[in-house]
């Protein structure tokens, strides 16, 4: 990746510049602030800009500077804190090399710029309420950028270790030129940023719930789908654009490309246009057919679920595990009533022999959220007769990596299924209860037609 420019973006105080020149003079290459090249080119301080010019020349000056320096490659590069405010900044970055936001916690950044008299953002009032203030304008971007570090408590030499890794790691080129696979790291970076700019575009225009794109029977699609489904898609394209997407609102087929996303915008969409607060966003991607990262992300349940094939599964960054419950007496397990209504016949039986053997069955309207419940060792199974890959795949692949057990009981194709995930300790027993409702709505199938 010689030509590839490293590009440290996010808020004040996290270390940019500094992280910056260490990696600048690790790699032999040259460092670029960008704010120091602004002030170079309007021959006064960014002080004196804002306070004699106003903030919207400032940024006007912060554009011109981005698109020069994003034309260049071989840099590392310093931006300054609200230039990827800008979508359009954002996206140009995003294509001149690889865009890395640095964060750290408010109190870090206070006790970082508390004695710093040249930052005009915090001129005025009080400063640790200030960047609480500016860090909640800007949060929703930081979020949709595919690769994070948290700086709050690694050394610099820490951070740009990190940096050097993800770098190394996620799309550098063998000596035939041929592109490296992305690791599995910077993969869930790029899926949870995807999940993130989903879910949040759902909550932030949740009130236009009613605004439907189809009806169908038992089933809605709304208008959020399909622009919830363009946010994740714009997150995969700028990290990956050659990466092929299948998504429930469309697909980007490629058959030369390493690496297939697969995208659920809302999870759940009955739920959500009714004002249930159980959806969530889903994104996995898998390569060679195998899922290798998920992220699930429920925002107003306040959970973010990931996983990898190599990793632990996770709730908001904690390790979570199945539960321990071993016999199918003592288990809840969650289901749905298939939208088609052929299917519906069939999960009515499975549901009604499920019943008998369990200690209850719940409906709750989100596959990938009750999968998730699954994971974390709230409920013993997750069962479906009609269900599509894109609801299972991310949080399937965190089932798994809790330790539990996932099965597709039969394809059923384009990209259906009747799909079986449990604890692993009641799997074989449902799995037999299961078999035998199907088998018998089989039988009663002719009868009834």
């Amino acid at each position: 990746m010689r030509d590839t420019s490293i590009i440290l973006a996010g808020f004040m105080g996290t270390g940019k510049t500094t992280v910056g020149q260490l990696l600048a003079q690790r790699l032999e290459r040259p460092f670029v602030d960008l704010d120091a090249r602004i002030e170079e080119r309007a021959g006064k301080k960014i002080s004196a800009i804002f306070a004699e010019d106003g903030e919207p020349r400032f940024r006007e000056l912060e554009r011109e500077a981005v698109r020069e320096i994003a034309e260049r490659r071989g840099l590392v590069v310093a931006v300054g804190g609200g230039a990827v405010i800008d979508p359009a900044n954002a996206a140009r970055l995003l294509r001149g090399g690889l865009l890395v936001c640095l964060t750290a916690r408010p109190e870090v950044i206070l006790s970082r710029v508390r004695r710093e008299t040249h930052r005009p953002l915090l001129e005025k009032g009080d400063k640790g309420r200030r960047i609480l203030e500016l860090l909640e304008q800007r949060r929703a971007r930081y979020e949709a950028l595919p690769c994070r570090v948290d700086t709050s408590d690694l050394a610099p030499e820490k951070v740009a270790d990190r940096i050097l890794q993800i770098f190394r790691c996620g799309g550098a080129s063998d000596r035939g030129g041929r592109e490296k696979q992305p690791s599995e790291t910077r993969l869930l970076e790029v899926a949870v940023a995807a999940v993130h700019a989903a879910g949040r575009h759902a909550l932030a225009h949740r009130r236009r719930r009613a605004e439907v794109a189809q009806r169908l029977q038992h089933d809605v699609k709304l208008v959020l789908d399909l622009e919830c489904q363009r946010k994740a898609e714009q997150v995969i394209r700028a990290a990956f654009p050659n990466h092929a997407i299948l998504g429930e609102e469309g697909a980007s087929p490629n058959e030369a490309a390493g690496c297939e996303w697969i995208v659920d915008p809302i999870d759940g969409t009955v739920n959500f246009s009714h004002g249930l607060p159980v959806w969530c966003s889903s994104v996995a991607v898998r390569r060679g057919g195998e899922t290798v990262a998920g992220a699930v992300f429920a925002p107003e349940l306040g959970d973010l679920y990931t996983a990898t094939r190599s990793g632990a599964a996770r709730r908001n960054g904690r390790i979570i595990r199945v539960s321990e419950i071993a016999r199918p007496e003592d288990a809840i397990l969650a289901t749905g009533l298939a939208a088609k209504t052929d299917d519906r016949v069939t999960s009515h039986g499975v549901f009604s022999a499920l019943a008998r053997r369990l200690q209850r069955v719940r409906i709750m309207g989100a596959a990938a959220v009750d999968l998730c419940h699954v994971a974390a060792g709230r409920l013993e199974g997750y069962l479906e007769t009609s269900i599509y890959l894109w609801d299972v795949a991310a949080a399937g692949l965190i089932v798994r990596r809790a330790g539990g057990r996932t099965e597709v009981l039969e394809d059923l194709g384009g990209h259906r299924m009747r799909y079986l995930a449990t604890n692993g300790l009641v799997h074989e027993p449902l799995r037999e209860v299961i078999l035998q409702a199907l088998r018998n709505a089989a039988r009663a199938a002719p009868e009834s037609a």
